[in-house]
């Protein structure tokens, strides 16, 4: 009886933080103009809001969260980070700015991370190394600046990463000559110095390499 009683209060317990994060999202949007957060209410499913996807094989946890292109005029809460069964974060297209919070590294599911197309400053989080299953991280056309984290050569798993049209800064990390799976690299249109790594040549399954428009010159293994 106490095993069930713990079980049954977990999953409670894990079914109002994903609403309490949810909510806590919408606060820090200033302008919704087409209304895509209006069902957003305390008092219904949170499974049933628009553009939240949950999962019934995890006690309907969050698991997908797509706002993209609806003109979003806010901040990224850092709440988000409490949706720990998310798999896809698509913020994409919108009007968001302030930093990328550094929570987000705790979402140890996430496989998609789209936050293109805002207004984004502030750096890259090296805390996003911690997100080891992240298939896709795409930041491109932002105001990010800094260097680009040599922590996002643990993501062995990923596919794709845009970081371009940002003001990224520094040299190109080596670690992520080592990502083996990547087929799209894009890194162009920033203020990156320094030389091409030999190493991208090396990554079998690579389709686009983009570095175009930066200080970068030749290459070094």
């Amino acid at each position: 009886m106490l095993l069930l009683l713990f079980i049954f209060s977990s999953s409670t317990n894990s079914f109002h933080d994903d609403r309490q994060s949810l909510l806590a999202f919408k606060k820090g949007i200033v302008t919704d103009p087409h209304g895509s957060m209006a069902d957003w209410s305390p008092t219904t499913p949170f499974c049933n809001w628009t553009a939240v996807t949950c999962s019934r094989r995890h006690m309907d946890r969050v698991v997908s969260l797509d706002l993209s292109d609806m003109e979003l005029y806010g901040t990224i809460s850092p709440s988000l980070a409490n949706l720990s069964f998310l798999h896809t974060l698509d913020l994409s297209g919108n009007a968001l700015h302030g930093h990328i919070p550094r929570q987000l590294g705790r979402l140890f599911r996430l496989r998609n991370l789209w936050l293109d197309n805002n207004r984004l400053n502030g750096g890259i989080p090296s805390d996003l190394g911690n997100c080891t299953k992240l298939v896709s991280l795409v930041v491109l056309d932002n105001h990010l600046t800094g260097n680009i984290p040599r922590e996002l050569g643990s993501l062995t798993q990923l596919q794709q990463i845009n970081l371009g049209s940002n003001s990224l800064t520094g040299n190109i990390p080596r670690e992520l000559g080592s990502l083996t799976q990547l087929q799209q690299i894009n890194l162009g249109s920033n203020s990156l110095t320094g030389t091409i790594l030999y190493s991208f040549g090396n990554i079998s399954v690579l389709i686009i390499l983009e570095i175009a428009c930066n200080l970068t010159s030749d290459i070094v293994n």
